[in-house]
């Protein structure tokens, strides 16, 4: 992504987001693309968590909804296509 800083540039420009370098802003696409490349034969059990008393969750379709909306609320990506 270091060659991308030009293009970066132009984006913040473009949509009035906050002057982050993309470099700052690349751990959050690491965190994201983690998350999207996990091999699909994970086997995940959550009983142990539960056991324990952690009962609350949240899904991992709203949490990336939630992610990208805070970025985009804190201006550090464009608004979404997808809603308001």
């Amino acid at each position: 992504m270091q060659d991308k800083d030009d293009v970066w540039s132009d984006i913040v420009a473009k949509h009035h987001l906050q002057e982050k370098k993309l470099e700052d802003l690349v751990t959050w696409w690491e965190i994201t693309t983690m998350g999207t490349s996990v091999p699909t034969n994970l086997l995940s059990d959550m009983s142990k968590s539960r056991n324990m008393g952690f009962h609350e969750y949240i899904s991992t379709e709203k949490s990336y909804f939630n992610l990208f909306d805070y970025l985009w609320h804190k201006k550090y990506i464009p608004k979404p296509k997808y809603g308001n």
